[in-house]
């Protein structure tokens, strides 16, 4: 059934020289809600001789793209096909991937299994007289570990595009004619815009970084000496030409598909200030930088004759930490917007700031406890307590909000079972004590299991998925389950922790591990996979899992002290080969208070 969109902009042939798929491996509707895709397909067809058409993941996918037995295609390999145009995905000249999710790891082996190429770019470097799609890819699973899909990429982009993206696109523009057999020509070091590249920050090359990392004597050992690559990110946010064009999807009988329905998204910051200890965003994407009041104001008024919404979510880590975040949003309800903020920070949420939501017919809001208990909770970095949080939910039930979003995690460093058993007591006195003005279903629960990401702080606490059974997860899940049901007036949902353990090793996979991930593809891109793939596969993943919280348990051991910390030695293998090729000052970001 084709997509009916509004505002979708018209397309010429004409001067086009290079033609880009913006690929998110995963369903329409998640992409069409994320800001990342709105930005790159705005910059990419800013330019005059380039045309870019998104992609996303077909329905009804199954794993691997064909079956076993008779060997053919689950889905018609033509079914990826371009949202703008139907041109099939072979057909583009460069196939961008913008990956945010650890699970789409799986979409993205699917998507280039409907090429019918070989997976691995050394492979596709060994074929000489066919051409290939340049493969690229971004986002933040890119970011916080690029190696784990580094063999089946060409380029890899592990920070902000805007400080490269015009040099980067010059570079291809003047090079059309060598992107087919790009991987080839850098096994014959005959590639001609290799050392433009090699000039940029940001971005790894997929076949000369492996190629590092293994010690291989090439003649590509020439280029050794450019590692580490450096890390930048884009500081003066104003400068980001934020899309005021986008794309809405229509929608029949008022069923919205969308995370924030039809809306203007607006990225008012990046990055994040508060550092907690199991977050990413805190330490790979700091500093906070805040986009000017002026430069916002000007966004709302051409998002305003643009983009055809009446409501704009405001997009960013930490909104609550921009100064002048109440008359951004009094000059955009003035405007007739209404107004959504995916997720609250409860030490930032003033009565100022309820009101003024709720002035912007928000009715629910969406916060982060993490935990019950206010010691661990300290302990992750959140420094606020369960009476702010009583106090956040009285008033904005006194407000007017119909309902809470709570998200919560379970399975962090340190967590006793008094600290699980906070939760459902933290709900109880809740409801005890506002049950009288707290609506049908007005506190809605998702409890994750806490997925260590590396260059975090606890990143390396592997130690819930060692082995096979997940018997502290199994437990913890029933535990809460049984006492959250016996709560009148709210809804929850609790992670499997086999899908969690999933996440986890995916998120942990070094460039050494691609056969693995192929393996957990062709057996079914389940957590079930994990007991399916090959003995020797399943003892790599738990060294791997071990040596992780070894690492953990060594850096916890050390005195917090900064002379001690600059000389620690780096034992993961996934976090050493990363510092390897960029230069993430992880030392100097993750133990410096």
């Amino acid at each position: 059934m084709p997509i009916i969109e509004k505002n979708r902009m018209p397309f010429s042939d004409k001067n086009i020289q290079l033609r880009i798929a913006l690929v998110f491996p995963n369903h329409y509707y998640s992409g069409m809600s994320s800001y990342t895709i709105h930005l790159l397909y705005s910059l990419f067809n800013s330019n005059d001789y380039i045309r870019c058409e998104r992609f996303f993941l077909p329905a009804n996918v199954k794993y691997p793209l064909y079956s076993k037995n008779t060997k053919i295609p689950y889905l018609d390999k033509k079914s990826m096909r371009s949202v703008e145009t139907r041109t099939p995905l072979a057909d583009f000249d460069v196939i961008a991937f913008s990956v945010h999710y650890e699970l789409d790891y799986f979409n993205v082996l699917w998507i280039l299994d409907s090429l019918g190429n070989p997976f691995l770019t050394e492979k596709r470097a060994e074929i000489e007289n066919k051409d290939f799609p340049l493969l690229i890819a971004g986002g933040s699973c890119i970011r916080n570990n690029p190696l784990a899909l580094m063999p089946f990429l060409d380029m890899i982009i592990f920070g902000d595009f805007e400080p490269i993206i015009d040099d980067f696109l010059s570079i291809l523009l003047k090079n059309t004619d060598s992107l087919s057999h790009f991987n080839s020509k850098l096994r014959h070091n005959t590639l001609g815009c290799l050392t433009d590249l090699l000039k940029l920050p940001n971005l790894l090359i997929s076949y000369i970084s492996m190629h590092y990392l293994k010690k291989k004597n090439t003649t590509l050992d020439s280029y050794s000496d450019i590692y580490p690559i450096q890390y930048r990110i884009f500081k003066e946010l104003d400068k980001s030409k934020a899309p005021v064009h986008q794309i809405v999807p229509e929608f029949n009988n008022d069923q919205n598909l969308l995370a924030f329905g039809e809306t203007f998204l607006l990225e008012i910051n990046r990055g994040c200030p508060h550092r907690c200890r199991f977050c990413m965003t805190g330490f790979l994407n700091r500093p906070l930088r805040n986009r000017s009041i002026g430069t916002l104001k000007q966004l709302i008024d051409e998002g305003i004759l643009h983009t055809p919404a009446h409501k704009v979510t405001f997009i960013g880590s930490s909104v609550l930490d921009h100064p002048k975040f109440v008359e951004i949003c009094e000059y955009a309800t003035s405007k007739g917007y209404d107004l959504m903020v995916p997720s609250l920070r409860i030490d930032k949420t003033s009565d100022e700031v309820l009101k003024v939501l709720r002035k912007g017919n928000m009715k629910s809001i969406t916060i982060a406890p993490e935990t019950g208990s206010n010691k661990l909770r300290h302990g992750v970095g959140k420094r606020f307590s369960n009476r702010m949080i009583i106090d956040l939910c009285s008033k904005a039930f006194s407000m007017g909000f119909t309902s809470i979003k709570f998200y919560f995690l379970i399975g962090l460093p340190f967590e006793k079972k008094e600290d699980l058993m906070a939760i459902p007591a933290l709900m109880k006195e809740i409801y005890q004590k506002l049950g009288n003005i707290i609506p049908y279903n007005g506190l809605k629960l998702s409890i994750n299991i806490f997925i260590p990401k590396i260059f975090t702080p606890f990143g390396l606490y592997t130690k819930n998925f060692i082995g096979k059974k997940l018997t502290y997860l199994k437990k913890a899940k029933k535990l809460l389950a049984e006492q959250l049901k016996q709560i009148k007036n709210i809804e929850f949902s609790i992670m499997d922790p086999r899908e969690a353990k999933l996440q986890t090793v995916l998120s942990h996979l070094d460039d050494s591990c691609a056969e693995i991930l192929k393996s957990l593809y062709f057996d079914g891109a389940k957590a079930v996979s994990l007991k399916r793939i090959n003995p020797m596969q399943q003892r790599s993943i738990k060294k791997l899992l071990e040596k992780s919280y070894e690492q953990f348990r060594y850096v916890i051991e050390q005195p917090f002290d900064n002379s001690i910390m600059n000389s620690l030695q780096i034992k993961n293998r996934t976090m050493n080969k990363i510092l390897q090729v960029i230069r993430y000052k992880y030392k100097e970001n993750f133990f410096n208070p």
